[in-house]
């Protein structure tokens, strides 16, 4: 809807939503590395994470910056928005994933 919204307003509470749900889902990740992965290892670990999310950004201007003339701004981040989505609801067809966090435990 952000990226088709022709309301400031609509736009605006969008963008909103968007800013909110970023720290929800990062803390859900943190969370889960952090009780999966082994102390020891969780220093690469969120190292990694953290390298390829910084590499991320001048990969998109590189990839996105020609398809924006193109194309408008607003159908790109629909289409991405369309994207995450289906990338965020993907891992849930695996029952590994939607039982993570269920294991017992022993001391």
């Amino acid at each position: 809807m952000y990226g088709l919204s022709q309301s400031l307003w609509l736009t605006a509470a969008m963008m909103g939503l968007f800013v909110f749900t970023l720290p929800v889902a990062d803390t859900h990740l943190s969370t889960m590395l952090q009780t999966q992965i082994p102390p020891d290892l969780q220093g690469r670990v969120f190292a990694v994470r953290q390298m390829l999310a910084q590499s991320v950004s001048p990969l998109s201007i590189v990839l996105f910056g020609g398809l924006a003339g193109r194309v408008p701004a607003g159908q790109i981040l629909a289409g991405l928005g369309v994207f995450a989505v289906i990338a965020s609801l993907l891992p849930l067809l695996k029952q590994d994933v939607r039982q993570m966090g269920n294991e017992e435990t022993t001391p």
